[in-house]
């Protein structure tokens, strides 16, 4: 099955939570939805008991600082999969129309 986007996906939507350092939820004009930021790789954040890795909670709160209640751009990369294997959406998020996310995640600091 290939799940590859044959097309961009461009929209806008509020972030509502922040999950962890990589992934948010999200309000659409079509509901709730939880997506997984292109580009962006943090440690995990333990569940059902199990540890968190190094760093997890301080990449959720760096994300959470950096988009929690904003307007982002939501788009998509017709080169990857629409969902993960986790069936989060896949999309790179803007802020104020630029890829500002991944590049101060990157630098470590908003």
């Amino acid at each position: 099955m290939d799940t590859a986007m044959t097309e961009l996906v461009r929209e806008t939507a509020e972030v509502v939570a922040v999950i962890d350092g990589d992934t948010i939820d999200l309000t659409t004009a079509d509901g709730t939805a939880r997506v997984r930021l292109i580009g962006i790789d943090t440690p995990e954040i333990g569940r059902g008991g199990e540890t968190s890795e190094c760093y997890a909670e301080e990449a959720r709160t760096f994300l959470n600082e950096l988009v929690y209640g904003q307007d982002v751009e939501l788009l998509s990369d017709p080169t990857q999969a629409d969902v993960d294997k986790c069936g989060r959406i896949l999309r790179y998020v803007l802020i104020d129309g630029t890829s500002g996310i991944a590049e101060r995640c990157h630098r470590g600091r908003p």
